[in-house]
């Protein structure tokens, strides 16, 4: 079932970090803020501290620029804190609504000695979902050169990559499912049971990024989603390759964390 606090954890986690490598460079950075005057169209600066005002120069200064990135990291830094403060309240008033916890609290007289689903939707078993068959994209089969773990073909490395990583997470997908959007047909190339969350998501993943022509199949396909109510990160994720047809197995396991699992 969705539970906010894994996600809460990873933001207060992630936010602390940055927290922390913020205060550490503000240690290495001048004292001082900063004004300016504008001359002809020129900004001028100068430094104010202690009282006194010493001019400084244009923006290309290097003073200048370590002065301005104290005070973009300090901001940032006040507003990281209070976001944490909030989250830890967060953590604190948050109330689970997993049934194994609810069913600890209610009377004994309303306790059940099975699970009860609360979801009433036309969501299925993924283990299930995941071997079932369904209505694949047949166009080309040729070009289905590549073997994943999982014993499927699929067209690219990159994609074998990305069908291993969902294998070895246990995330159950169907490889290139067709998908009707209005008048056209297209097959995404993985559709995602997002089991914590008991939802479906498409993953696409966007490769030869320096060809114009793919380029343009790419955005034209963007436009298609976007047309029809698909939200980024939310209905539909995505990965890259480089230009240099570089892909970052990393960065792809992270994206599935968070968005797949």
């Amino acid at each position: 079932m969705y539970n906010s606090i894994t996600y809460i954890l990873a933001d207060l986690e992630s936010q602390e970090a940055l927290a922390k490598q913020y205060r550490y460079r503000l240690q290495q950075l001048p004292e001082g803020k900063l004004s300016t005057s504008t001359i002809k169209g020129t900004a001028y600066y100068y430094k104010l501290i202690q009282g006194k005002k010493l001019y400084l120069g244009k923006a290309d200064c290097e003073e200048v620029k370590l002065l301005q990135t104290r005070a973009h990291l300090s901001e940032a830094l006040k507003r990281i804190e209070k976001n944490c403060i909030a989250l830890h309240h967060l953590l604190e008033e948050y109330e689970s609504v997993e049934p194994d916890i609810i069913n600890g609290k209610v009377p004994k007289a309303y306790q059940l000695s099975q699970k009860i689903d609360y979801h009433f939707t036309d969501w299925v078993d993924p283990r299930a979902w995941g071997r079932a068959k369904y209505d694949k994209n047949t166009k080309y089969p040729e070009k289905l050169i590549h073997r994943t773990l999982k014993g499927e073909r699929v067209r690219s490395k990159s994609e074998v990559i990305i069908a291993d990583i969902l294998f070895l997470k246990g995330v159950e997908y169907h490889y290139e499912e067709n998908l009707t959007l209005g008048t056209e047909t297209i097959a995404p190339d993985f559709k995602v049971a997002v089991a914590s969350q008991r939802r479906f998501r498409r993953l696409e993943h966007f490769g030869m990024l320096s060809s114009s022509k793919y380029l343009e199949e790419c955005l034209w396909k963007l436009r298609l989603y976007f047309s029809h109510k698909y939200v980024p990160w939310d209905d539909i994720i995505f990965t890259f390759e480089a230009q240099d047809g570089g892909i970052d197995a990393q960065t792809i396991g992270w994206i599935i964390d968070k968005f797949c699992l």
